[in-house]
């Protein structure tokens, strides 16, 4: 004899479980004789019932119909809340997905929350960390359906940050770190770190200039938000090159034969320190001194300064024009 069924379940079970003594038929209503007539296909809704139970035998003629009236309980249904299969996700992402990815057996409205009560919803962002989140399903059919709560783990990872350097590959000596450093990005907020070659290298700052050398620079970035975002590093290759130098020319551009070329000489200044020597015509030619006395005629005089600073400074050269002029000559008479 069946007592009791679930929501869902069709008369049928209760019907094939009952019988009789003899052959016949029976009819089933709700209550009394003047009930609803049930039938196999029949559903009913959660609630405690009296099934009136009429069986008519086939052979009338030696057996009388009989009546019972049967308790059925229908309970309600067990709602089943299947969670989504996601179980981390990166800080910034909202919850949208893992709620709308969860669902239930029948309609109805979610509620989720998680271990310290806040309620979550589709625009909820929460921080680095790993959650219990709390389903709780409310059936649109509460007669019919048991409200359900289910749980998952969620973890939520730290945000992987990145960091964009500067596009200078090459800086000149003389120039400072200032341009590199402020041009290198992250995409969250937080302060920089700079090294030469490694973590453990010398700091290196906006005002740092280094020698002309090839370089690996090691950046190291730690975001404001230490809980949401991952510490990183990056390296760049970043090459110093020699800087250009100068000579600048004397004033001076004819003098008079007899007149050595000390104040030529003297007159002519270069970018950096260094040594400066000068030959005719080319950097093969006589070498020329600040005693030099040259034949009137016109000259190419040819420059080559070596900065004492080879390492950081270029070489140049400087090549310019010198009129030596004839010198009157004077009579006398005695």
């Amino acid at each position: 004899t069946v007592t009791s069924l679930y929501y869902g379940d069709t008369f049928a079970t209760f019907i094939d479980a009952t019988d009789s003594s003899v052959d016949g038929t029976f009819q089933f209503r709700l209550t009394n004789e003047s009930g609803q007539v049930l039938t196999t296909s029949n559903i009913l809704n959660a609630a405690n019932y009296m099934i009136y139970c009429a069986f008519t035998p086939t052979d009338v003629t030696n057996y009388l119909s009989s009546t019972v009236t049967l308790p059925l309980q229908i309970a309600k249904q067990t709602t089943i809340i299947t969670m989504t299969s996601i179980n981390s996700l990166v800080y910034g992402s909202t919850l949208s997905t893992f709620i709308n990815d969860t669902t239930a057996s029948t309609t109805g409205s979610f509620t989720f929350t998680n271990a310290s009560g806040q309620q979550l919803t589709n625009s909820t962002i929460l921080d680095a960390g790993v959650y219990t989140i709390y389903a709780t399903f409310a059936p649109d059919s509460s007669n019919n359906y048991n409200q359900s709560t289910a749980t998952k783990t969620l973890e939520i990872q730290k945000y992987s940050t990145t960091i964009t350097f500067s596009t200078f590959g090459s800086i000149t000596y003389g120039t400072s770190l200032a341009t590199f450093i402020s041009e290198t990005t992250a995409n969250t907020t937080g302060i920089f770190e700079f090294y030469l070659n490694n973590a453990n290298g010398q700091s290196l700052t906006t005002s740092t200039i280094l020698n002309a050398n090839i370089y690996t620079i090691y950046c190291k970035f730690i975001p404001s938000d230490t809980i949401n975002y991952t510490q990183t590093f990056a390296t760049k290759s970043v090459q110093v090159q020699q800087s250009n130098t100068s000579i600048i020319p004397s004033s001076i551009t004819s003098i008079t034969y007899g007149t050595t070329l000390a104040s030529f000489i003297a007159g002519t200044t270069y970018s950096v320190a260094g040594t400066i020597e000068y030959h005719l015509s080319n950097s093969t030619g006589q070498v020329l001194t600040s005693s030099t006395i040259l034949n009137a005629g016109s000259y190419t005089i040819y420059s080559i300064l070596t900065p004492t600073d080879t390492s950081n400074f270029l070489s140049s050269t400087h090549i310019f024009s010198l009129n030596v002029q004839y010198q009157r000559s004077i009579i006398s008479s005695s």
